[in-house]
């Protein structure tokens, strides 16, 4: 996969997006990789997460700057982070070696 950097998508575009998914002209399992796809639609979970208050203060105020709410960013930063490393790992799985962690999962 070659994923671009982020660029939030218009509001024109969104609205047609939902109009698309509501009218059932777009579904998940027609995605070449779904279900291992990020779920734009369907069933949700919410899940409790503890995080310090900096982190929050600092969440809350990216999101302010973005215009969306906490949980929509970190949605969006976790569903960025899922490519970043599908991606690696299909790199790893191409090259045949054993998988090195991320900097991120050895923390």
């Amino acid at each position: 996969m070659n994923h671009k950097e982020y660029i939030p998508a218009s509001n024109d575009t969104l609205a047609e997006e939902a109009r698309l998914w509501d009218g059932g002209a777009l579904r998940p399992s027609d995605w070449f990789d779904a279900p291992d796809a990020v779920p734009r639609s369907g069933e949700r979970a919410a899940v409790g997460i503890p995080v310090s208050k900096r982190t929050l203060a600092v969440l809350e105020a990216f999101a302010r700057r973005e215009g969306v709410g906490c949980g929509a960013l970190a949605n969006r930063w976790l569903d960025e982070r899922i490519v970043k490393e599908r991606e690696r790992l299909d790199r790893a799985a191409r090259a045949k070696q054993p998988m090195p962690q991320s900097s991120e999962s050895r923390r």
